[in-house]
């Protein structure tokens, strides 16, 4: 007869070889926090195909619970999980010190403290822990650390991460300036700063560093990064990963946009989001003839001063009819724009964002009849004028694939 343990055990290892799922997720985690430590290894293995975000440690191993106390529950199964996400739970130093304790955080790569009102000595014991050990990605946002909490965690133990996040931290210059000298960010190949007040200072102490040669991904939204910050990027001679460009709403202009995409570092961007900048027709101008896009395969214009002629000249770049994904919303492209824009021989285009351009159901029938919507995954409608019968002819334009919103 087999052992109640290890029926079990077999029971979850037939899920763990299934189809990774959420249901099949919740239903390992039920099971695995009754293992011991031999069982969790043998767990964790069989798991080795599961996706890293699905992983995720449940609410009832005592993560997320505000007061974590002295002695949280933290269970050997706790191995089998690859990611630790605890969101607007109040954490105190002692709360992390204590979660950090636990020998059994040492497989996270990925760990997300999202407005849990961390203070500097809780930031101190998680930059000093010694069982994180396979931490690979960090996300602490919403935390107001400063720049004195980026030091904090440049200078502690933990292994060089090539993934960070720092998304609304009342963050200065001076956090880029010290995160660029520190030769911890050496693996560093994602960098987020969203929501900080970081300007041009930041962005050239980025552009200087030796450390930074693993950097793809720079996301800098709502901040106040102008065209000298912006053009330091792609004036250096490091940085020479750097593909993927997110400055929504900051202070770029037409200026900081002509500077980049006349460097010949500009055609290894793969993605570039500008967004509220203060663009206007000019830009586009100079990207639609920049020699150098023919990588670009996002592109994200949305809230700039455009035009039709900016549609226009969008639609007739060779290039840029490689995108696969646009957005244009509330760029005052209007009607005549969207469909200039719809009739475009796209030949790789999945999404397409029109939404908050005045379109009305007119311009609904001349984006259903260009025959672009059935060729898209994705394309975002709301805050338009477009009433029944413009919704009708769009979904009767769309394929099988084709996900059309009309919402906001």
């Amino acid at each position: 007869m087999t052992p109640p343990s290890q029926d079990l055990l077999q029971r979850t290892m037939a899920i763990a070889a299934q189809p990774p799922s959420e249901a099949g997720w919740a239903s390992i985690v039920s099971l695995a926090r009754r293992f011991n430590e031999a069982e969790v290894d043998a767990l964790d293995g069989a798991l080795s195909a599961w996706p890293v975000d699905m992983r995720v440690a449940p609410r009832n191993w005592g993560v997320t619970i505000p007061e974590l106390g002295d002695q949280p529950f933290i269970p050997p199964a706790f191995r089998v999980a690859r990611k630790l996400a605890i969101a607007n739970a109040p954490l105190g130093t002692k709360d992390i010190e204590a979660l950090i304790a636990s020998p059994y955080l040492d497989r996270l790569t990925s760990v997300e403290l999202h407005g849990n009102g961390l203070e500097l000595p809780a930031i101190r014991a998680l930059s000093e822990a010694s069982h994180l050990t396979s931490m690979e990605q960090l996300s602490i946002s919403g935390e107001n650390i400063t720049d004195e909490g980026v030091e904090v965690l440049l200078a502690g133990k933990l292994r060089p991460l090539c993934q960070l996040d720092l998304e609304a931290n009342a963050l200065s210059d001076d956090a880029l300036i010290r995160l660029a000298r520190a030769a911890s960010t050496s693996a560093l190949a994602t960098l987020a700063f969203h929501g900080n007040a970081i300007g041009d200072e930041g962005l050239s102490a980025l552009a200087q560093s030796k450390h930074l040669s693993k950097l793809t991904t720079l996301v800098g939204s709502y901040n106040q990064v102008g065209a000298a910050g912006l053009s330091a990027l792609f004036q250096t001679e490091l940085l020479p990963e750097l593909a993927v460009l997110r400055l929504a709403r900051n202070h770029c202009g037409d200026a900081g946009v002509e500077t980049i995409v006349s460097s010949s570092r500009f055609a290894r961007v793969r993605e570039l989001n500008l967004s509220e900048n203060q663009l206007s027709f000019d830009a586009v101008k100079a990207l639609a003839e920049s020699p150098h896009v023919g990588r670009l395969e996002v592109l994200a214009l949305g809230y700039n001063d455009l035009d039709v002629a900016s549609a226009r000249s969008i639609a007739s770049s060779p290039s840029l009819l490689r995108l696969r994904s646009l957005g244009v919303a509330g760029s005052k492209i209007g009607p005549e724009g969207a469909a200039i824009l719809a009739r475009a021989p796209w030949t790789a285009l999945q999404t397409l964002d029109l939404r908050d351009n005045e379109l009305d159901d007119a311009a609904a029938r001349a984006i259903a009849e260009s025959g672009i919507v059935a060729r898209l995954t994705s394309l975002q409608l709301g805050l338009n004028a477009i009433g029944e019968a413009g919704e009708d002819a769009i979904l009767r334009a769309a394929g099988s694939r084709t996900q059309v919103s009309f919402e906001a």
